[in-house]
């Protein structure tokens, strides 16, 4: 439940959630992540340009405090509590239930409800859930709720992502800013300018750039 990917949403054609086609499209992606994704990312870890100038969103207007249009998930926290209600998938017995398995595949957002390892009697659970009386089969497991972000940042990118150290860095600047207008911030756009200003400058210091007079 708690995974960056959802298994039953890496392949939108497998509606039915066909178990088979769950572990092959599983496969796939992992073999992606894992030869591509990661050797790209080792590949490109700590790397540069030496003339790199950056800027970064952070809420300083009140000390101590995080307003909500810059509140970021630095640290993502969800709170548990036991469950129980109808299930929407179609009921398996506990043998073939694995700790963990969603039990509502409409929830898509920051509540999940999963599938936990109870006592068999607790698994067994039915009660009345009708007005007519009947009886019926009901999950017991756990429901997860996605905590509100409190983080600083610039409401999607946190502080801590966005704060490189001064040593690959020719210059960098927290300002306080939301990720998506960040560059109608007056600062940011004063900041970007003189990047551009002292990049330039630096032209002459290369040779493969440096302009060369058309009388030489």
């Amino acid at each position: 439940w708690w995974r960056l990917i959802d298994p039953n949403l890496l392949n939108p054609k497998n509606s039915n959630g066909n178990p088979a086609q769950l572990v092959k499209d599983w496969e796939t992606f992992k073999d992606i992540i894992m030869e591509k994704v990661k050797v790209f990312h080792e590949d490109l870890a700590d790397k540069y340009h030496s003339n790199t100038h950056a800027f970064y969103g952070l809420d300083t207007t009140t000390p101590g405090r995080v307003s909500a249009a810059y509140a970021t998930h630095q640290v993502v926290t969800w709170k548990g509590e036991l469950a129980k209600g109808l299930s929407p998938m179609p009921w398996r017995a506990t043998a073939v239930r694995q700790e963990g398995d969603l039990l509502d595949p409409k929830e898509l957002m920051g509540v999940r409800t999963t599938y936990t390892q109870l006592s068999p009697a607790e698994q067994a659970y039915s009660e009345l859930v009708n007005p007519r009386g009947g009886i019926s089969k009901v999950y017991i497991g756990q429901r997860f709720t996605l905590q509100e972000a409190s983080g600083n940042g610039d409401g999607t990118v946190p502080q801590k992502a966005g704060y490189i150290e001064d040593r690959h860095l020719m210059s960098r600047l927290a300002i306080t800013t939301e990720h998506e207008p960040a560059y109608q911030h007056p600062t940011a756009q004063a900041f970007t300018l003189r990047a551009i200003v002292k990049i330039a400058q630096e032209v002459k210091n290369d040779p493969s750039m440096a302009f060369k007079s058309l009388s030489a």
